[in-house]
């Protein structure tokens, strides 16, 4: 199956002064990262969110989403495949990263440069997550039949 990077990617940003609120003062450059993948019938997505403290009074909130397409259907296979979670989330992150670095420059604000993150380590834990709730909703479930 071959893949590209769309050209194209979609997000929405928004920068909110926060000075208001109590920021802890150790903190002056928080960055917390989630996302996830969807997939439609030639192309999946890599959906990130984001938030970056920045200077103790700006937070930045991102939805960044990259656009993978395909020259075949995605079957699943490919959606079980570790190519959706770990790799294109590789490749979509290292234009993440110089986004922020470059928005955070460019604002006037003191640059954030974000660190590399293990894709492989994030899919693992994912997965030892995803077995133990499996295994916690079955043996409820058996423990529910076994009720009166």
């Amino acid at each position: 199956m071959q893949i590209n990077l769309q050209k194209n990617m979609v997000m929405s940003l928004l920068v909110r002064d926060i000075t208001h609120e109590k920021v802890d003062e150790k903190k002056v450059s928080e960055f917390n990262l989630g996302f996830n993948v969807e997939f439609s019938k030639e192309e999946f997505y890599v959906i990130f969110n984001c938030r970056v403290l920045v200077d103790k009074t700006k937070e930045i909130l991102l939805v960044y989403k990259s656009i993978f397409k395909t020259h075949s259907e995605i079957d699943d296979d490919f959606k079980k495949s570790r190519f959706p979670y770990i790799n294109a989330p590789s490749i979509a992150f290292a234009f993440l990263r110089a986004f922020i670095g470059n928005i955070t420059m460019l604002s006037g604000f003191s640059v954030v440069m974000i660190p590399s993150l293990n894709f492989i380590q994030m899919y693992e834990d994912r997965k030892k997550q995803e077995e133990q709730e499996l295994k916690t909703r079955s043996s409820e479930e058996k423990s529910d039949a076994n009720e009166p």
